[in-house]
Order: C-alpha cells, then structure tokens, then sequence
C-alpha cells in the first residue's frame, strides 16, 4: 500500500507541476499576445493622429491660400485705383502667394493622406 501511495503522489506531483509549467506558458503567450496588440493598437492610434494633423494642416494652408488671395484683391484694387506704377508687380507677389499655400494645402494631403 505505501508503495501505492508512493507512486500516486510521484504522478501527482509531476502532473501538479506539468500543469503549472503548462499555465505559466499560457499566461506568457497570453500576455506576450496582449503586449502585441497594445503595440499595434499604438501604431494605429499614431497614424490616425498622424493622418488628422495633416488633413488639418491642408486645410489651414488652403483657408490661408484664400485669405491672402482676398486681401491681395483687395490691395491690388487699392492701387489701381490710385494709378499707382508696380501694380503688375504686387499683382504677381500676391497671385504668387496665394497660389503657394493652394498648392502646397493640396501636395500635403496628396503626399500624406
């Protein structure tokens, strides 16, 4: 009977361990799994600011873009009517302006987004 016992608490005791060797390897992948996710969930959330900030940074460059062309409207109207002689010129510095930011709005949301 003793060497029974013996025996059923040898195989007890291997089981015992065996099953926690086996959970402490389940809780490993299962928090390497979790450590995985929370990475990419991070990776995520980051493109997605990413892609916000650049979308309205586009948009900003595209309300300043009309902003300048409606006052550089404004200032070339001034001196034309004043007969003043570098209205061609103001005409191209503003134009010029106003077509950069359009433009530059437009490139950044092509480029990244």
């Amino acid at each position: 009977m003793s060497f029974l016992k013996k025996i059923v608490g040898a195989i007890y005791a291997k089981s015992l361990s065996l099953v926690i060797g086996l959970l402490a390897f389940a809780q490993g992948g299962y928090a390497q799994n979790k450590t995985s996710d929370a990475f990419v969930d991070a990776i995520e959330n980051a493109s997605s600011q990413f892609e916000n900030t650049f979308d309205a940074v586009s948009k900003l460059c595209l309300v300043i873009g009309g902003l300048i062309g409606l006052v550089g409207a404004l200032v070339i109207y001034s001196k034309m009517s004043n007969n003043d002689q570098d209205v061609t010129k103001r005409i191209i510095m503003w134009g010029g302006a106003a077509l950069f930011l359009v433009a530059s709005g437009t490139i950044i949301r092509v480029l990244f987004l």
